[in-house]
């Protein structure tokens, strides 16, 4: 597939229905541990969204598909992850930690989906979902429900801000230092292609020409050939008037003698 645009809107088409099915396996062990709550039409409502944007994709809303399927999730999780929190007096730290997860894990999804030349999709979906991550802490104290509030003590709590950070940028420099190279790799073999695909057009052309010319060097040595029997004849023409003429002459001469 040579068009970029198109190989990417197959990706993300892919990778919206990978999440998709994810979303769906993650919403039955939620719903077998915990048994349905507060969150389980959120999980639902985004297993849907994965298959629908996935959907729209490939049926021309490719670009404001894309950006929605980085964005969306992002801000659901955020909003899953707080909702849990005020609708529970019980919970355990884990919900302080498993959704940092996904949203580092998001950042994997505009990565795979946006060329590196298309710079504002690309960064302002990184942007968003590294700003979500970052008012993970800061949003949940806004609605009384932070780590500390809830009355966790643990003295390293904000240490897993730093992983999720230095994780969360190892995977963008990653994947997008393989994408710069695939990228460079690709323009090349396009640009080798072409001069391939101009170099043989050139050699079809001279081609071309050469049965031209070939054709008229075949009609000009019959040309010759038609004339050079023609001159042939009258040669032979005037060597027979002479012969006969001669003949004349020599008979006139032994007459007169």
């Amino acid at each position: 597939m040579s068009d970029p645009t198109e190989r990417n809107n197959l990706v993300a088409n892919r990778v919206a229905r990978i999440l998709g099915g994810l979303t769906f396996t993650l919403l039955i062990i939620l719903v077998a541990l915990f048994g349905p709550n507060v969150n389980t039409p959120i999980v639902f409502g985004v297993g849907v969204f994965f298959f629908a944007i996935g959907y729209l994709i490939m049926h021309g809303f490719s670009k404001p598909g894309k950006i929605l399927l980085c964005l969306v999730p992002a801000i659901l999780t955020l909003t899953a992850a707080v909702l849990a929190k005020l609708n529970s007096s019980t919970f355990t730290d884990i919900l302080y930690y498993d959704a940092r997860f996904i949203l580092v894990l998001l950042a994997i999804v505009p990565c795979l989906i946006f060329n590196t030349t298309d710079k504002m999709s690309l960064y302002g979906s990184l942007f968003t979902i590294a700003l979500v991550l970052i008012l993970f802490d800061p949003v949940h104290e806004i609605f009384n429900v932070g780590y500390y509030q809830r009355g966790f003590r643990s003295g390293s709590y904000y240490y897993i801000n730093y992983v999720s950070f230095i994780t969360f940028f190892g995977i963008v420099a990653g994947i997008l230092s393989l994408k710069f190279v695939m990228e460079k790799t690709e323009r090349e073999n396009m640009l080798t292609n072409n001069k391939l695909s101009e170099a043989l057009q050139s050699v079809e052309a001279q081609k071309e020409e050469l049965s031209k010319n070939q054709k008229l060097l075949l009609s000009a040595n019959e040309l010759i050939e038609k004339q050079k029997n023609e001159l042939q004849h009258q040669i032979n023409e005037v060597n027979a008037n002479l012969k006969r003429v001669n003949s004349e002459l020599v008979k006139q001469n032994s007459e007169l003698m």
